[in-house]
C-alpha cells in the first residue's frame, strides 16, 4: 500500500464508488424496467426505489465523513447509515412476496416482515448510541439479532411451502436471496463487536459500505434475472403452444386431402 494511501482515504474512496455503483444499478434496472414479465414489474420497480434511496443516502455519507474530516477528525455517518437501512431493509423484504405473488393472503407475512425489520434496525441504532452502558448496548444488540433470526424463521418457513406454479428461475431467486439474507445481512452484526475487539472504526465502516455495496446490487440482480428468466421460459413455452397448434391446423387442413 502506497505509503499516503491510508484506511481513511479507502474508506473516503468506498463511499464514492458506493454510491456510483448504486446510481448506475438504480439506472440500469429502470431501463430494463419493461423487459420482464408484468406480474414481476413491481418487484423491479420496488428494486430501482431502495438502490436508488441508498445511492442517495451514500451521497451524504460521504459528504458528512468529509466535513467533519475537515475540523481534524472524522467522524462516521452512522445516523445516515441508519437512516438508509431503516428505508431500504424494510423494501430489500418485501421483494421475497412479490416474487411468490402472495397476493391478499400474504399481507400479515409481509407486515411481520416489515415489523420485525423495523424493531431489528431501532434496536441496532440505540444501541449504537450507548456504547457507555454495556447492559443496555448489549442487551439491544440481543433484541437485534432476535429479531433477525424471527425475519429468517418467517422467510425459510415460506420458502420451504414454495407455490407450485413458480417458475424455475424465480424459485431459485427467492431461495438464493434467503442465502443473502443469512450471511450477508450476518456482517452487521458482528460489526457491533469490533470496538469491543479493539479493531478501527474505519475497518468497520469499509466492511459496512462493501456488505451495503453486495447485499443491495446482489439482490437488485438476482430479482432481475430470476425475472428475464422466467421470462425466457415463458416465450419458449409460448413458442412451442404456437407451434403445436401450427402443426394441428396443417394437419387439420391437409386430412380431407389424404382422404380424397
Amino acid at each position: 500500500m502506497p505509503a499516503d494511501l491510508d484506511v481513511t482515504s479507502l474508506l473516503h474512496a468506498s463511499f464514492t464508488l458506493v454510491f456510483i455503483a448504486f446510481s448506475a444499478c438504480a439506472f440500469f434496472l429502470y431501463m430494463e424496467r419493461d423487459r420482464v414479465p408484468e406480474r414481476y414489474r413491481t418487484a423491479i420497480r420496488l428494486s430501482t426505489v431502495y438502490v436508488a434511496i441508498a445511492a442517495v443516502n451514500y451521497w451524504f455519507m460521504k459528504d458528512s465523513f468529509v466535513a467533519t474530516g475537515a475540523s481534524g477528525t472524522h467522524v462516521f455517518p452512522t445516523h445516515y447509515r441508519y437512516i438508509d437501512w431503516v428505508l431500504t431493509t424494510p423494501l430489500m423484504l418485501l421483494e421475497f412476496p412479490l416474487l411468490l405473488g402472495v397476493g391478499e393472503k400474504g399481507k400479515n407475512f409481509m407486515f411481520r416482515l416489515v415489523a420485525l425489520d423495523l424493531l431489528m434496525i431501532a434496536a441496532g441504532y440505540f444501541g449504537e448510541l450507548t456504547p457507555g452502558m454495556p447492559a443496555l448496548h448489549y442487551g439491544l444488540f440481543l433484541v437485534g439479532c432476535v429479531a433477525w433470526l424471527a425475519i429468517l424463521v418467517q422467510l425459510f418457513a415460506a420458502l420451504s411451502d414454495l407455490p407450485d406454479n413458480l417458475p424455475d428461475s424465480v424459485r431459485r431467486g427467492v431461495r438464493t436471496m434467503g442465502v443473502f439474507v443469512v450471511a450477508g445481512w450476518a456482517v452487521y452484526p458482528l460489526g457491533y463487536f469490533c470496538p469491543l475487539l479493539g479493531l478501527p472504526g474505519e475497518a468497520r465502516e469499509l466492511v459496512y459500505n462493501a456488505a451495503d455495496l453486495g447485499n443491495k446490487v446482489g439482490l437488485c440482480l438476482i430479482v432481475y434475472f430470476a425475472a428475464r428468466n422466467a421470462a425466457s421460459s415463458e416465450g419458449v413455452a409460448e413458442a412451442s403452444e404456437d407451434v403445436v397448434g401450427d402443426e394441428g391446423a396443417h394437419t387439420g387442413a391437409t386430412l380431407p386431402v389424404a382422404a380424397e
